[in-house]
């Protein structure tokens, strides 16, 4: 079962901002060091000023902004939960 998911440009922006403490100066920076995106992919999932650089942020990179922003809306340090994820995972 697939399960598209989009968000719109104010969407991305309201949850970087969020994600980054409720500060609009660096969220584009906090939401490429969160999802392991580029910058300027960042900036095109919010950027629908010009047409040419501007793409939706659908699938994978959407639902995982969902879920951290659920998890900081729980209460849960997402920094830590990451961490603790991370340290999971198999040095390969």
């Amino acid at each position: 079962m697939t399960i598209q998911e989009t968000l719109t440009p104010d969407q991305v922006r309201a949850i970087g901002i969020a994600l980054n403490g409720g500060r609009s100066s660096g969220w584009r920076d906090r939401l490429a060091e969160l999802t392991g995106a580029s910058p300027y992919t960042i900036r095109s999932w919010c950027d629908q000023t010009s047409s040419a650089s501007y793409r939706p942020c659908t699938g994978p990179a959407a639902r995982l902004l969902r879920i951290l922003i659920d998890l900081q809306t729980q209460g849960v340090s997402v920094d830590e939960y990451l961490r603790a994820t991370m340290s999971q995972v198999p040095n390969t």
